[in-house]
């Protein structure tokens, strides 16, 4: 998929990732953008889904295997894992080409029954993040 903007959506209620670019396989996603998008209440151990396991891929936004890909004015709040999750997975050649941009990102009151791996934070990183 590539130069797609998702606008004025909101996700809430689902068992997963409430927006993902590449899933757990770093399928490439090049120039997609969330423009006043939000994300509730999604994801393992949320309110949601309080019992069901975690997969890994269940943040609010769950963003791996993106070159140029942009959040603006985006929301995550009371999700069961990280509100937000950026990075490469299975590349372990990832070189700078891996680009997440973020503006006005609010993420908070996320990952009160987060599985270790996962954590209990903001925003996070998955794989070899930060080269």
């Amino acid at each position: 998929m590539n130069n797609v903007q998702i606008s004025n959506s909101f996700a809430h209620e689902i068992t997963h990732a409430g927006w993902q670019t590449g899933g757990s396989n770093d399928l490439f996603v090049d120039g997609i953008g969330f423009v006043n998008v939000s994300v509730t209440n999604v994801g393992c151990k949320s309110t949601y889904a309080p019992n069901c396991t975690s997969t890994g891929s269940d943040d609010g936004f769950f963003f791996v295997g993106g070159r140029n890909v942009w959040c603006v004015n985006c929301t995550a709040y009371s999700v069961g894992q990280r509100g937000v999750n950026t990075g490469v997975i299975h590349d372990n050649t990832m070189g700078g080409d891996f680009v997440y941009h973020f503006r006005n990102l609010i993420s908070y009151d996320n990952g009160y029954n987060a599985s270790p791996q996962a954590g209990a934070y903001g925003i996070g990183t998955s794989g070899n993040d930060w080269k």
